[in-house]
């Protein structure tokens, strides 16, 4: 009894895993039926969404494989072909795997050939890349709001579309603008935006974008799906510098045989006129490094550390701050940079 047990346990286990390996076939599977000219019912199935289909961000010609299944319920099927591919295949159910390029636009459509001499024609959707979240990042500084970074790869460069929203449920559009990225940056600027205003969060939809030539022009499409992002913008403050003062200099020689290196690290403390209002903190720069400075009302300390050729002691150099009055989360909130000023490391 207790084997039998065993036995039916068994049996209900494989086909419940079979049912649930079915059930995530079918689900990752997408069918396009349609009919062809002569009346017959041509599906096409295959493991990528065709209508948006997208292709790696990297330019790797590697690309993406879809595995696709052309079956028929009258007519058989004489050959596909796909952009420039044309494959000789017999039957009404026959599987085809087809290898779509980034770096090409050729493949966008497939055409199938029945036996009678019948075809039908289905168009792609092909979206050149993916925006990656992680790879851009959003600041406020007086300029506006700063998108930076490359998310993704496109044949005629990088581009971004944002639509700015002021309600977190994204329904109250107050502005849009399709920018050229191929510099690594660009800024909403306060200038050109009657919306944008101080101290104030707003909800950003940010598509990566590509273009095309047509026999109409040059026109736009949006490359894989829609990322967002919150910024809160910054208070309008101006920070003025006291005094800085240099204290904890050491200087460690770490030169070889090879080459001259030397580490140089020292505490600088910057004290402001006055206490700037509304603010969570100063950002610094100095001896070509950024720092966030900790601190509270008008006194703020950094460490700086520096390797380089030489020792820095006894050395001027450039320092400038901006205040942040929001955390990074939501876009950082900075000020201008302030103008850059020199000080003495001794």
């Amino acid at each position: 009894m207790g084997k039998t047990k065993r036995l039916l346990t068994a049996l209900c286990a494989l086909v419940c895993a079979l049912m649930l390996s079915t059930t995530t076939a079918l689900a990752d599977t997408y069918s396009y039926p349609f009919k062809t000219p002569d009346g017959t019912t041509l599906t096409i199935s295959a493991d990528q969404n065709l209508n948006a289909l997208c292709l790696p961000s990297d330019r790797s010609e590697g690309g993406v494989e879809v595995n696709f299944t052309f079956s028929t319920d009258k007519t058989p099927i004489e050959g596909i072909a796909i952009g420039s591919d044309y494959t000789p295949l017999g039957g009404t159910t026959v599987n085809y795997m087809h290898r779509f390029n980034s770096t090409s636009q050729k493949d966008s459509k497939i055409v199938i050939t029945l036996e009678n001499g019948e075809y039908a024609t289905y168009s792609l959707d092909i979206h050149p890349a993916q925006l990656i979240a992680k790879e851009i990042t959003v600041r406020t500084d007086p300029t506006g709001i700063v998108l930076s970074g490359f998310g993704y790869a496109q044949r005629y460069g990088a581009r971004l579309y944002v639509d700015v929203y002021k309600d977190a449920a994204m329904t109250k559009r107050v502005g849009s603008s399709n920018f050229d990225m191929s510099n690594g940056t660009v800024a909403i600027l306060k200038s050109d935006c009657s919306w944008y205003k101080p101290n104030t969060k707003y909800y950003l939809k940010i598509y990566g974008v590509d273009r095309y030539s047509n026999s109409a022009g040059e026109a736009y499409y949006y490359a894989g799906a829609a990322i967002t992002k919150t910024v809160q913008t910054s208070y309008a403050v101006n920070p003025v510098v006291k005094s800085v003062k240099i204290s904890n200099i050491k200087v460690t020689d770490l030169s070889t045989i090879f080459e001259r290196k030397y580490r140089t690290t020292y505490k600088m403390t910057i004290t402001l006129s006055k206490k700037a209002a509304k603010i969570k903190g100063i950002k610094v720069f100095a001896a070509g490094g950024y720092y966030t400075a900790k601190g509270n009302r008008n006194t703020f300390t950094i460490t700086v550390s520096n390797t380089t050729d030489r020792s820095y002691k006894g050395m001027k150099t450039n320092y400038q701050l901006c205040t942040f009055s929001a955390a990074d989360s939501v876009g950082g909130a900075y000020s201008s940079w302030t103008k850059s000023k020199k000080y003495t490391v001794k």
